[in-house]
């Protein structure tokens, strides 16, 4: 029996996208998963509690969207592909040539697809998920092998996503309706371009305009200012996107991308901005983006039709294994090790986000049908969860909170670069900092900690370190010890 009134529905959506992350991590899978699988559990393809016509849902669900791929530009740290550039790009280009190559040779193989589907499913295949990657990668150690798997991720989400907007900008539907046929704009390709410009210019004036824009209301002290400069900027790309005939998630995606590269130019935007984006986005907008998902996914009417059901058995075996070769081959290219090498295979099939993405530009630019979106979905979310409990199961590598790390670590903290060669010496630094005196976050940057002369970009965050391990929380402004904390200071004698 569905649910009649909304707020009851709202309800439902509430708790299950609560729940739905504490089974996740139960069980060991992505927090977004569970929250495609509960939405079509109780959607209208599973107990019916929700049926799928709420249009006020359906546009908090587009919205977490374009806050998903916004993220995901945001997130795509250029310095991460020039750490190990020749390794990262030899595992991006495998991973993302190889699946290419299989994905058209599988859709043009079949007469179940029509042109423009065989060539997003290609694009599904060779496809990456960087945002999704990176949650999966945190409790890992080896920081070389897991900067590999993201910038490679990195690689494959870009280029999959420009894929994307080339199709959809040069095919357009004749008539509104389906069956497809299609014909080609001829101004398609002169769009794209056009966008692609338009972006690049956008990125070289972003940076020196927010700086601008930040010191002129700066003294004015307007409450949350540059989180509300952010989602301008982002809905405005959006929108630039839309009018020349775009998805929107393109014009989220290059927003983000245009952020980050702002990042460069006044990182203490970017450390003031990242994590309220991400309470918006994680918090709201985007489980419930995954959990409409789940409402959509029609999986019976792919089980009803047996042709249908052996094209998605060998769609997801062959994306899988595609990407796991492509990934394996490049990485031994580029003299990893064999395990660890499988590793990055199993990474490079994280496609959860991009590949969702793509069914979403698809189905709303009726550019595919139900089914093959829902065949898109599937692959998405099955591959995406067999490569985390793959890594899960198959990497032998330590916790990255298990002892502390004789490696040289840099912190970023509001702008200032320190070099830390001991992890759990500078923690312990810190909390008799914080616990001697009430600590406030704008403190930071004054703490009496060794400077020393690095042009390396962030690969640790100490207060995120302290945070990540439960030894520190912040509320508010404040910083303040946990029990946990106080436990590690009276350890090491603090």
């Amino acid at each position: 029996m569905a649910l009649e009134s909304e707020f009851m529905v709202l309800g439902v959506v509430a708790l299950s996208i609560v729940v739905a992350p504490l089974l996740a991590t139960r069980v060991g899978i992505p927090g977004v998963i569970a929250e495609f699988l509960v939405g079509f559990i109780i959607g209208p393809y599973g107990l019916g509690l929700i049926r799928n016509e709420y249009e006020w849902l359906s546009f908090i669900g587009a919205l977490g969207l374009v806050f998903l791929m916004f993220l995901a530009g945001l997130e795509s740290d250029p310095e991460i592909i020039r750490e190990d550039f020749k390794a990262i790009i030899l595992v991006g280009a495998a991973s993302f040539i190889l699946p290419l190559t299989v994905g058209l040779a599988f859709a043009f193989s079949t007469s179940l697809y029509s042109f423009v589907e065989a060539m997003l499913l290609a694009f599904l295949f060779s496809a990456g998920s960087a945002g999704v990657l990176i949650p999966i990668l945190r409790r890992y150690a080896d920081r070389r092998l897991v900067h590999i798997m993201i910038g490679g991720a990195i690689v494959d989400e870009v280029l999959s996503l420009l894929g994307m907007a080339l199709i959809v900008s040069i095919f357009t539907p004749l008539i509104p309706g389906f069956p497809l046929p299609l014909q080609i704009s001829p101004w398609g390709v002169a769009l794209f371009v056009g966008e692609i410009l338009i972006f690049l210019v956008i990125v070289r004036l972003l940076p020196k305009g927010i700086e601008k824009v930040i010191k002129k209301v700066g003294e004015k002290r307007v409450e949350e200012f540059e989180v509300r400069l952010t989602i301008l900027l982002m809905l405005a790309l959006v929108v630039v996107a839309e009018a020349l005939s775009f998805h929107a998630v393109i014009g989220a995606f290059l927003a983000g991308l245009a952020l980050r590269e702002a990042a460069t130019v006044n990182p203490e935007f970017y450390d003031i901005v990242y994590p309220k984006i991400t309470t918006i986005g994680y918090g709201l907008l985007i489980p419930v983006f995954f959990f409409t998902i789940g409402l959509k996914a029609n999986i019976t009417g792919l089980e009803a039709e047996a042709l249908a059901a052996i094209a998605l058995a060998l769609a997801l075996g062959l994306a899988f294994a595609s990407k796991l070769a492509g990934g394996y081959v490049a990485s031994i290219a580029a003299k990893l090790k064999r395990r660890d090498s499988i590793g990055v295979g199993f990474a490079m099939n994280v496609r959860l986000s991009v590949g969702i993405a793509i069914a979403e530009v698809g189905l709303s630019s009726r550019l595919i049908a139900s089914n093959t979106y829902t065949l898109f979905v599937v692959i998405s979310v099955v591959t995406t969860l067999v490569a985390a409990l793959g890594l899960s199961r198959f990497m032998k590598v330590k916790p990255a909170v298990t002892e502390p790390e004789e490696e040289l670590f840099i912190c970023v903290l509001r702008g200032l670069k320190v070099e830390l060669e001991d992890v759990d010496d500078t923690l312990h630094e810190l909390l008799q900092m914080v616990s001697r005196r009430r600590l406030t976050c704008d403190d930071i940057p004054a703490l009496n900690v060794k400077e020393k002369v690095s042009n390396r970009e962030i690969t640790l965050l100490l207060i995120r370190e302290a945070v990540s391990r439960n030894l520190i929380e912040i509320k508010g402004n404040m910083i303040l010890v946990t029990p946990k904390g106080e436990k590690f200071l009276r350890e090491r004698g603090g």
